[in-house]
């Protein structure tokens, strides 16, 4: 507008500026009010039609889940069922309708225009707490190959389709200075291996299971652990063989 009160004209206005004339036209027209051309009400105005623009892309997206939204709604609760666990079990129970990943569900919750908004979470931003005992290849890697355990599939549970594992350790009568039993058991056909192993350390027992795995060629599609801190790192093997660790 000061440029303007000049009495320049638009070609030279766009010159000064440095934008293309056509540009600074259709920015006018656009943005211009009863009052005229102002900068702060243009910007307020571009805000605006982005907010809508946005708003109606996001729900034209939510009207192509549909069935997946109201299954979201109908498990999802703060306290028990996170946006991961809950986004997980859709996966595993409803396989035939369209789920978007979990990170767009992410940018639907944070939009603030879907079914599930970010104050709806327990926890909206992780804390920072004090000094991490895991590396970044334990959180990251970890994380990726690690589920709940009552997120199993049906084909698991029932005991339906070979190549699905569980594993346990049967600790000796002196746990520091006694050999353990490793056990590894097929839930469908009940096989089972038992291995002498001469500690509880984590990455003594990944290096005998992944030596029993190549030995006898098992088919291995997921295992089932129970929370002892001898199989706190078995994710890598979950991480080698690409299968799930519960």
């Amino acid at each position: 507008m000061l440029l303007k009160k000049f009495d320049y004209s638009l070609s030279k206005i766009a010159l000064i500026i440095g934008i293309n004339k056509f540009s600074l036209s259709r920015e006018i027209k656009l943005n211009s009010g009863f009052w005229g051309y102002f900068a702060d009400e243009a910007e307020e105005k571009s805000r605006l039609r982005k907010k809508w623009s946005s708003y109606f892309k996001m729900i034209n997206k939510f009207n192509n889940y549909q069935e997946f939204n109201k299954q979201f709604k109908k498990l999802f609760d703060k306290k028990t069922w996170g946006v991961e666990i809950t986004h997980q079990q859709i996966l595993n129970n409803f396989q035939n309708i369209k789920i978007p990943s979990l990170r767009t569900v992410f940018n639907w919750i944070n939009s603030g225009f879907w079914i599930i908004k970010s104050s709806d979470r327990l926890r909206k931003k992780y804390k920072k707490s004090g000094k991490r005992n895991n590396g970044p290849i334990d959180r990251l890697v970890g994380k990726r190959w690690v589920r709940p355990f009552w997120t199993r599939p049906n084909n698991i549970n029932n005991r339906s389709e070979f190549g699905h594992w569980e594993i346990d350790l049967i600790i000796g009568k002196k746990a520091t200075n006694s050999e353990h039993l490793l056990t590894f058991v097929e839930r469908k056909t009940r096989f089972g291996i038992i291995k002498k192993v001469p500690s509880k350390n984590s990455w003594i027992i990944n290096l005998i299971l992944w030596d029993l795995i190549k030995k006898y060629r098992l088919n291995v599609k997921s295992i089932t652990i129970d929370n002892g801190f001898e199989f706190n790192k078995l994710f890598y093997i979950g991480y080698r063989l690409k299968i799930y660790i519960y």
